[in-house]
């Protein structure tokens, strides 16, 4: 008799686990700390009537929130300082350097370059040099940057820094939210400069086709690369796949939330109503996660814009993810060919 669980039964018990509730002292502690982490920067540069500030603000939180790997407080705080550095350094020289210019591209390559290798090799410096990566691209795709966006990093990483000593004093139980990742085969040989390069050569594709297309946001197809390109073909292709259901879930939620709130404070309430959730979507898996990233993003995009944002901003999320999804797909499958080809039929099976 075959002992194996049949599909509806894995069906059944994948969706039980994923969407289980799991009442705890602990989910609660973290829905606070994203929701201050998320809510009292945008809330102090609104405040002063800076709701672009308030987005740039609420997004650093959020960073800074998903990113903590837990461990020991002066670890903690260690690993936000570093993270902070990172963003600061790359989001200065994407600030001052054109990002049609030689030496920006330069600094573009090199650092998805050392991502790459970073994220073979499973390094403590990844998120901070993945973030780093993403400031640069994001603040070379704005129309005029200023040194007020580093001021409200700084600020978004003081309120981080406060949740963290609250948390190891008050709840010194608390573990990291974000799932440890699966075991993969490691790398060897040459597939581990061939998987860098690769890496940063879709990064730079995304890139040229973002600024090619004229898009507001070419940092979306570039963020989606950097985020679900794998040094594994089965994960690369888990991660695309979830990446890209969830995006489209947390674009039609996001699109229903703008639809029906039409002024800022009720925008606002939304947002943090957001990010309470958004830790218990994040311990799910992947495309949860997405989702409730994308839902948030585009609801503190319409804040910022005062509750008249772009309906076009919306199917343009969709739009460079996909692309961005389809670039890391095809380069995972030039890096890794044999491999590639090998793990999606022992996924299939």
């Amino acid at each position: 008799m075959n002992s194996n669980p049949s599909f509806w039964q894995r069906l059944f018990s994948y969706t039980h686990e994923t969407f289980k509730w799991r009442q705890s002292e602990l989910d609660y502690w973290h829905s606070v700390v994203y929701l201050v982490n998320i809510g009292v920067p945008a809330l102090i540069a609104w405040s002063f009537g800076q709701n672009q500030l308030a987005f740039v603000g609420a997004l650093g939180g959020m960073i800074f929130s998903l990113s903590d790997s837990g461990g020991t407080l002066k670890a903690r705080l260690s690993n936000l300082l570093i993270i902070v550095g990172f963003m600061l350094g790359f989001g200065i020289i994407g600030a001052i350097v054109s990002p049609h210019a030689v030496w920006f591209w330069l600094a573009f390559l090199i650092s998805n370059l050392c991502v790459g290798w970073l994220s073979v090799k499973s390094h403590p410096l990844l998120v901070s040099a993945r973030d780093g990566a993403i400031a640069l691209v994001s603040v070379a795709s704005l129309p005029s940057p200023d040194f007020s966006l580093a001021l409200m990093l700084l600020c978004s990483a003081a309120v981080a820094a406060c949740t963290r000593v609250v948390g190891h004093y008050f709840f010194p139980e608390a573990e990291v939210v974000l799932p440890k990742p699966p075991e993969r085969e490691p790398l060897n040989g040459w597939n581990v400069p061939r998987f860098c390069v690769a890496y940063a050569l879709a990064t730079g594709a995304g890139m040229i086709l973002g600024q090619a297309r004229g898009l507001s946001h070419p940092a979306w197809v570039v963020t989606t690369i950097l985020l679900v390109m794998q040094p594994d073909p089965r994960s690369s292709f888990t991660r695309i796949v979830q990446r890209a259901v969830g995006t489209m879930l947390g674009v039609g939620a996001a699109a229903l939330t703008i639809f029906v709130l039409q002024t800022q404070l009720p925008i606002f309430l939304a947002v943090l109503f957001i990010a309470c959730l958004l830790p218990h979507g994040a311990t799910r898996n992947y495309s949860i996660q997405s989702a409730f990233i994308a839902w948030l993003v585009l609801v503190l995009y319409d804040f910022a814009a005062k509750a008249k944002i772009d309906p076009a901003l919306l199917t343009e999320r969709i739009g460079d993810v996909l692309w961005g999804c389809l670039l890391a797909f095809g380069a995972t499958a030039v890096a890794f060919f044999p491999m590639f080809v090998r793990k999606l039929k022992t996924h299939r099976s």
